[in-house]
């Protein structure tokens, strides 16, 4: 087994040292050939049938896979002066004709999940770990409510994900007060409740940098716009 998945694990508690040993074996397979399927890159059917039964089972839930991983990742941030982190989401399209898996991605043809995770690197891109990973499908029966939605308090709306993750710059930047953190968002993470939340009082705030998406009016007495202001 390579010696970097006992470290990476260090900290893993799946409730059953099965698991733990289960999924740095796992982890082992995976990764020395990431571009196989969970067949292709396990040891014959027996060891497929075990990686099978551990994603299957309720004690392995995403968060705890995740938790030593990010554990480990918190030791790498904490070496650095300054750290990046990115959010966007993904689509993992999962479209079939025997079975519907998730929801409705671009349209009600093409099914799947959502994935919105939040990835630490140093400045240089260098890869530093994942803190945090939301995933979510949506729900077809409201997939043409947009313009409802609209209407809604954040929480209720998929974007409230960009807060969410700016929130865990923030958590992220008491934990480790001795690295700048800042929190990247492209154009759909132009948000007000973001602004409003990076201005709040209380707590460390992660620095932040968003690709701007609307024509914000700034704190002019004038009426300046963004666009114009930064030409």
């Amino acid at each position: 087994m390579q010696p970097w998945i006992a470290q990476e694990l260090a900290s893993s508690d799946l409730g059953d040292q099965r698991l733990d040993r289960r999924y740095a074996l796992l982890l082992d397979r995976l990764s020395q050939r990431p571009n196989l399927s969970i067949p292709a890159a396990c040891q014959g059917w027996d060891e497929t049938l075990a990686a099978y039964r551990f994603f299957d089972n309720d004690r392995v839930t995403p968060d705890k896979r995740l938790l030593p991983h990010r554990d480990a990742a918190l030791k790498r941030i904490a070496a650095q002066s300054l750290v990046l982190l990115a959010q966007d989401t993904t689509e993992l399209e999962l479209t079939r004709r025997q079975e519907q898996v998730g929801g409705p991605l671009r349209d009600q043809q093409h099914f799947g999940l959502h994935v919105h995770p939040l990835w630490a690197m140093t400045p240089e891109g260098v890869p530093l770990g994942v803190l945090a990973a939301e995933i979510w499908a949506r729900d077809a029966a409201d997939f043409h409510q947009r313009s409802q939605r609209q209407h809604q308090p954040i929480e209720q709306k998929e974007s409230y994900r960009w807060l969410v993750g700016y929130r865990q710059a923030c958590a992220l930047a008491e934990q480790v007060p001795g690295t700048q953190v800042v929190c990247l968002s492209d154009s759909e993470g132009d948000i007000y409740e973001c602004f409003v939340e990076a201005a709040s009082a209380g707590g460390r705030k992660a620095d932040w940098v968003v690709r701007a998406c609307q024509d914000r009016r700034l704190a002019d007495p004038r009426g300046t716009k963004l666009c114009s202001a930064v030409a």
